[in-house]
């Protein structure tokens, strides 16, 4: 027991007068237990004031998310010290400790925390980091080079200076020996042996750059050495010196450079002897003052202020930079950018002064048109039409314009500062819209706004997330349009596209007959052709046989009366065979056109597949049409093999010859034309070239492309429908799976050419045709 006694005691010293700050903390209640004095001190608080303090209030709340995971860890077991941790103090500044916890039985579990001040440490490693930083920097914008290498001569640095002289890359350079820099000549010194000999090395050296070529080098090395003194690397400066062996020969010319630098400088540069006497008085100063230089050299330098004199201030601080108003010559003042500074002799006596000034008048003026253009975007947000409304990163209301106050009813003083939430309808488009907007950059939806009376109005609304100098997020801008009336007409838009739509329907059925009333059409007339031009032979041939029998009944009288002459009967044999012959030949001419009519017809009024000639097919139609060709001196010429077999529909082929050739008779040609139709079939693999080509008048180019459209003609009152060329595209593209062209100008004839596939049950080949490749096979 006295053991027990003794360790708690023990413990209780060392926890009191322990220079670092201790706490004990119950993970499970949550609550300080006990604190010693040094943490105490730490963060200004007393023991009791500590144990009222959850350990969020011990921490900036911006680190608390991170702090509380290191915290959760710590409290679980997973890890025993957290660095770095921010403390806020009672009186609101911060400092840095390193965190030690681990658990004790006192009792029950307890959290034992032991809190070391770092914030000392870690601004002295923040100041280092800054100097390497700071050194890097510096070693980086030389103008000297700067090059270090290891004990072994091997190149680890080799600044942006040493680059541009060397002509090397850091890839190039680096790790190689730098003896790769000497000129290579047995009398030139090797300043890595001196420098590992001596330690350090001055003096002018020849250097070679990477294209061979030499200059002339100012270099200082200095060894660096480890713990024990030994020879571990080196750092050089170097100055190309070259220039400065020329500059030094040409003196004069040099000062003249200056010179010139000097008056061609955009900034007016003054110069005053140590009376303030005016000795250097640049051209852009001459340009800007209005004075010349003899006017002014050797004027006191209060001429350009008024009498106002800067000379002493700069005396007495050494220089002086701040914006001043300056006299010209003709009496007129302008606002004047000045920065200036002492001059002194090689003893540190002042010997003038030297001011480097800038007319900021253009920059004055663009400020008054920098805030003349706030005002100006300001009234073109308040006389926008459209609702402009800003927030700040936290969600509220910021910017409100004139037509959001208007469509809200709300006062600016009303709604600046309040949430995004008062303006919509549902709290989750306000979420939706803000975190997307931060999350996106960008972001556009419609939704259900509410006006302070409780009025809801549909939106559009297009947002866009802002930040700040730091390219941190500082809050959201939208732009709203009220669409309710856009709303009502998309609704009243949508019943017409449907009432369209049904007319559309209806229209396309109207269509689909009056299609087919052309094809009757078509074979009405196809009728009508056959049954006239039938009845011609058939009543040849009732002519003769009644003759015949005329010629058999006196025959038959005159051998009844028994006064028959030989001469008389050989005239009536000779008769017979004259008739018979007529007959015979008049009804078979009728027996093929009723075979090439009802074949044709019949495949016209089916759609069935089924294998037929090509040749014999087409002759078949020609002969169909022959009523029409008739009454014309036009002739048809038919040039196709003989042994194209196709499996595919031979009514539609029908429709498309009939049709062709009648639209040629209508459009293609004059009354009294001698036309010529020239229909030619090839096989290309696959598929069969069908060309159908007349010597008609052509088509005009304005109608070229209008051909194939359902009711386009241009025989409106002459008979045309307009159907006939656009069933033979429907028929081409749909029943035979195929493609058709025109090709006309005017003068020149007409010529269709088709592209259909020898079996109709098949997938082609060669999908898509290849118009060009089979058109030069045609």
């Amino acid at each position: 027991m006295n053991s027990i006694l003794e360790s708690l005691e023990l413990f209780k010293a060392i926890f009191e007068n322990s220079n670092d700050g201790k706490v004990i903390f119950d993970p499970v209640d949550e609550r300080f237990l006990l604190s010693n004095l040094q943490f105490q001190k730490m963060l200004g608080y007393s023991n009791d004031e500590i144990k009222m303090l959850s350990v969020r209030d011990l921490h900036p709340k911006e680190d608390w998310k991170w702090i509380s995971t290191k915290f959760n860890k710590a409290v679980d077991e997973r890890i025993s010290l957290s660095e770095n941790i921010p403390l806020l103090r009672k009186d609101g500044s911060v400092l840095y400790a390193d965190i030690n916890s681990y658990h004790i039985v006192i009792e029950k579990l307890v959290l034992v925390g032991v809190f070391r001040d770092i914030t000392r440490r870690k601004q002295l490693q923040d100041n280092l980091n800054k100097s390497l930083k700071f050194t890097q920097n510096i070693i980086d914008c030389s103008m000297d080079m700067i090059i270090t290498a290891d004990k072994y001569g091997r190149i680890d640095t080799f600044n942006n200076a040493a680059q541009q002289v060397y002509g090397y890359s850091e890839e190039e350079i680096l790790g190689k020996d730098i003896n790769i820099l000497r000129d290579g000549h047995q009398s030139e010194i090797n300043v890595l042996n001196v420098v590992k000999e001596t330690g350090s090395f001055s003096g002018n050296v020849i250097r070679r750059r990477k294209d061979g070529s030499t200059f002339h080098c100012a270099l200082s090395v200095a060894a660096f050495l480890d713990k024990s003194g030994n020879f571990n690397g080196g750092v050089s400066t170097a100055r190309d010196i070259t220039e400065q062996v020329l500059l030094q020969n040409n003196l004069r010319k040099s000062l003249q450079f200056i010179h010139n630098i000097i008056d061609s400088s955009m900034d007016m540069i003054i110069a005053t002897d140590h009376y303030g006497r005016i000795i250097e008085f640049n051209k852009s100063a001459q340009d800007t003052y209005g004075y010349s230089l003899e006017e002014i050299i050797g004027e006191n330098v209060n001429i350009l202020s008024g009498g106002k004199s800067l000379l002493d201030l700069v005396i007495k601080k050494g220089s002086f930079r701040g914006e001043v108003t300056r006299i010209r010559k003709d009496g007129s003042t302008f606002p004047c950018a000045l920065s200036a500074s002492l001059m002194l002799d090689e003893n540190s006596n002042i010997i003038g002064t030297v001011g480097i000034s800038r007319d900021v008048s253009e920059q004055t003026q663009l400020q008054e048109n920098l805030n003349k253009l706030v005002q100006y975007i300001k009234g073109i947000i308040d006389s926008s039409m459209d609702m402009i409304i800003a927030t700040d990163k936290d969600g509220r209301i910021a910017e409100f314009n004139l037509a959001a106050q208007e469509k809200f009813h709300y006062h600016m003083d009303e709604i600046i500062g309040r949430s995004l939430a008062v303006i919509f309808s549902r709290l989750e488009n306000v979420e939706d819209i803000f975190y997307e907007t931060i999350r996106r950059g960008k972001y556009k939806a419609e939704v259900l706004n509410v006006c302070k009376d409780g009025k809801e109005f549909s939106s559009s609304i297009s947002c866009a997330a802002m930040l700040d100098v730091n390219g941190e997020d500082s809050g959201i801008v939208m732009i709203i349009r009220d669409i309710t009336e856009r709303k009502l007409l998309e609704k009243e838009q949508l019943l017409l596209i449907n009432s369209l739509t049904q007319s559309n329907i209806r229209l396309k059925e109207s269509q689909e007959q009056l299609v087919q009333a052309e094809k009757m059409a078509s074979l009405g007339q196809l009728v009508a052709g056959v049954a006239h031009e039938i009845n011609t032979p058939i009543g040849i041939a009732l002519t003769t046989a009644s003759s015949l029998v005329t010629l058999t009944n006196n025959l038959q009288t005159t051998i009844d009366n028994k006064n028959m002459k030989k001469s008389e009967f050989e005239q009536y044999l000779k008769d017979c065979v004259q008739g018979n012959d007529l007959i015979l030949r008049n009804l078979n001419r009728t027996a093929e056109l009723i075979r090439s009519f009802k074949m044709v017809s019949a495949d016209q009024t089916s759609q069935e597949v089924r294998k037929f000639n090509l040749k014999l097919y087409i002759d078949d139609i020609i002969i169909s049409l022959r009523p029409k060709l008739k009454r014309t001196q036009h002739f048809i010429d038919l040039s196709c093999i003989d042994d194209i077999e196709l499996e595919s529909n031979p009514g539609a082929f029908a429709q498309i010859i009939t049709n062709i050739v009648m639209n040629s008779l209508i459009h293609g040609f004059d009354e009294g034309d001698n036309g010529q139709i020239v229909i030619s079939c090839k096989q290309v693999v696959d598929v069969i070239v069908l060309k159908y080509s007349d010597n008609g008048k052509g088509i005009p180019s304005e109608h070229i492309n209008k051909i194939f459209d359902p009711f386009f003609t241009t025989k409106r009152g002459a008979g045309g429908t307009g159907l006939g060329l656009n069933i033979v595209y429907n028929i081409v593209n749909k029943a035979l799976k195929g493609t058709i062209r025109c090709e006309s100008s005017p003068g020149l004839g007409t010529t269709f050419i088709m592209e259909l596939p020898i079996n109709l049950n098949k997938e082609i080949t060669a999908r898509p045709y290849k118009p060009k490749e089979l058109r030069d096979q045609a």
